[in-house]
């Protein structure tokens, strides 16, 4: 599972934390999607990853 930049755990209380290679921030109270290559995705941002890779096999945390 990817982690914090900041203070290097998954769940934290930093402002940001970019967990995957597309520069997700996760944003507390937000929802998140995890896929298949354990990149958390913002649920707002699932439909252009799926058009950027038709590979990525989307669920729910």
């Amino acid at each position: 599972m990817n982690s914090c930049n900041e203070c290097g755990r998954h769940q934290c209380d930093c402002e940001v934390m970019m967990l995957d290679q597309y520069g997700t921030e996760i944003v507390p109270g937000e929802e998140y999607i995890l896929n298949n290559f354990d990149e958390v995705i913002h649920k707002d941002n699932v439909i252009r990853y799926l058009i950027e890779d038709g590979s990525h096999q989307l669920k729910t945390r």
